[in-house]
């Protein structure tokens, strides 16, 4: 091949790597597709739905939705969507495939084009069951929304990790390690079933690995460049509003005294998002990421030296 020549496109990796999208979008879907992935009872829903005594409402009576299409799932929904892309985007930069011509925009066709069917036929799914009315029309068009800003975000989060520098790179890690923390709670909790009782040894694994997974991305970058520092430092940014926004959006969507009361319902979610800020529960996480980054990085440079000394080491020799 002459200097300057592209590298022909291997077909069958490109099959792999939109494959690979798809994968990843169903393993982003899997703690909803666990739960059976009935559609969550609609308050709006203008068919009946009751069990068999005619008294109590049947949840496994209504129809699949690949998506929790529901007020009260909003973040969840946004969550297991950006986890799946980011998934996509780490196992593509893991393999190295990322250098491949093609392979990443193949990665990217095969996760959203699953996420716009998943999103499709949700949409498809709750649009039949509602009434024409105006409530239903802003309910739809406000969880489709949703959906829409966890591609949206999921195409960013893809990208940095599979093919930013490494100063980007963490800041798309962190945001999926964010993603992370829901997933797995709905993983551990499934949604909308009846299991309240905490797991302890699954909570403070919830807690805390977010920190430890962006403390990881850090080192990994490491912080020796601009560029790096300044991306470890949106990361724990990052790690600080991102569960706090999580948290805001949750409690004001999820409170049906507001529904009709927009404004009330952005200032209640403006107080919560405050109140999770300047919590121990908040910043906590914050400190520890940056004392591991910070350990990692001290104990990264001896390593790297070692090691670039063994490389040169061969080559020294006559």
């Amino acid at each position: 091949m002459t200097t300057g020549e592209r590298a022909p496109i291997d077909l069958r990796l490109i099959m792999i790597c939109a494959g690979l999208g798809v994968a990843a979008v169903a393993f982003g879907l899997l703690p909803w597709l666990l739960t059976g992935a009935r559609l969550p009872l609609q308050n709006l829903w203008t068919t009946p739905v009751v069990a068999p005594d005619g008294v109590t409402a049947a949840p496994d009576a209504m129809p699949v939705s690949l998506l929790p299409f529901s007020q009260y799932a909003l973040t969840l929904q946004a969550a297991l969507l950006v986890t799946g892309s980011a998934v996509a985007g780490l196992v593509v930069r893991a393999t190295g495939v990322r250098h491949r011509r093609g392979t990443v925009i193949a990665l990217l066709v095969g996760t959203v084009g699953a996420q716009l069917v998943a999103l499709i036929q949700s949409t498809t799914t709750v649009r039949a069951g509602l009434p024409d009315s105006l409530a239903s029309v802003v309910y739809l068009a406000a969880v489709i929304a949703v959906a829409a800003i966890g591609i949206a975000l999921g195409v960013v989060v893809l990208l940095l990790i599979a093919r930013a520098p490494r100063g980007a790179a963490i800041v798309g890690l962190s945001v999926g390690a964010v993603a992370v923390v829901e997933w797995g709670h709905a993983l551990v909790y499934p949604p909308f079933s009846l299991i309240t009782e905490a797991v302890p040894v699954a909570e403070a694994v919830l807690r805390w690995s977010p920190a430890v997974l962006v403390a990881a991305a850090v080192v990994w970058a490491g912080a020796s460049m601009l560029g790096r520092a300044v991306g470890a430092a949106v990361s724990l940014l990052a790690l600080w509003i991102g569960p706090a926004a999580i948290t805001a959006v949750s409690s004001a969507a999820g409170t049906r005294v507001y529904a009709s009361y927009p404004f009330e319902m952005v200032d209640m979610a403006g107080q919560v998002f405050t109140s999770a800020l300047v919590s121990t529960a908040g910043w906590s996480p914050v400190v520890l990421a940056a004392v591991l980054a910070a350990a990692g990085l001290v104990a990264r440079r001896p390593v790297l030296a070692r090691l670039r000394g063994r490389t040169a080491a061969p080559s020294a020799t006559p």
